[in-house]
């Protein structure tokens, strides 16, 4: 089957045009799926409806545990700060801000246009490891939302690592990871199927679809989100820092296991 959809701008109007060949029809959602793929980060994530509430989640978390908690906020380092939008819900004064990020859809120039004029929030390209937090000393708190679910497996000790030796003693660290495993995990899948991509960078065959909703992510070929344990970087986490908190982010009353995205607080004390 063939088919192409022809998408132009005329007059301020998109207007939609399709070449139908062998008798297949090009629907609202395939149109859909093309305006996705062209659509920015945060207009994806936050431009309203039930996947801004899901990714809104995540700074509505910071915000109540940087307000309800005893958290320092005068050194603040963050992996994968995009366009520093985290900012917006700290609720407490920054002294220094130091924002990294891989950069793959421009995040990092558009933070550092917005935030010209503040010169203690410091935006940085980072790729690897060894391009992390090399000057930062005294973090008091760090933050990684929806990111290290994306990092190499063969990486990650060593950010870890990067993360331990910048912190201040007693500092905190607020991490937020997606679940991708067990119900929530088939149901997310289900949804994206019908109403988003389909397959994606990662697709799951039918075999590892049936592991993940189960929990053997073991069995599940790695790539980012896709076979991605978050009980598992919580058990790494812990090798070098306490672990303070865990909770689901979208209904915390459900736990961590019924939610879309899981919030992990820890202190840095060893």
């Amino acid at each position: 089957m063939e088919r192409l959809v022809l998408l132009y701008d005329c007059g301020g109007y998109l207007n939609r045009a399709s070449i139908v060949m062998n008798t297949t029809l090009v629907t609202e959602a395939d149109v859909e799926i093309e305006d996705e793929k062209k659509a920015g980060y945060s207009e994806r994530l936050f431009s309203g409806g039930l996947r801004a509430w899901l990714h809104n989640a995540r700074f509505n978390w910071v915000r109540r545990e940087v307000a309800d908690t005893d958290i320092s906020t005068d050194t603040v380092l963050e992996l994968g700060c995009f366009d520093g939008r985290v900012l917006g819900y700290i609720p407490s004064k920054i002294e220094n801000y130091f924002g990294y990020d891989a950069d793959w859809e421009g995040g990092l120039s558009a933070a550092q246009s917005l935030h010209a004029d503040r010169p203690h929030l410091k935006f940085r390209k980072c790729q690897t490891p060894e391009q992390f937090a090399g000057d930062c000393n005294n973090v008091d708190l760090f933050i990684s939302l929806e990111t290290m679910e994306h990092i190499p497996p063969e990486m990650l000790s060593d950010y870890i690592d990067r993360v331990k030796r910048a912190m201040a003693h007693g500092g905190t660290l607020l991490v937020s990871v997606p679940n991708e495993k067990g119900i929530v995990f088939a149901a997310k899948q289900l949804v994206k199927l019908l109403f988003l991509e389909r397959g994606g960078k990662y697709p799951y065959s039918f075999k590892e679809f049936f592991f993940a909703t189960i929990g053997q992510l073991e069995k599940v070929e790695r790539g980012e989100h896709k076979g991605f344990d978050w009980e598992v970087l919580r058990a790494e986490l812990e090798q070098s820092f306490v672990l303070e908190g865990c909770s689901g982010l979208q209904l915390p009353i459900l736990g961590p296991y019924l939610n879309a995205s899981i919030g992990l607080r820890f202190r840095n004390e060893r």
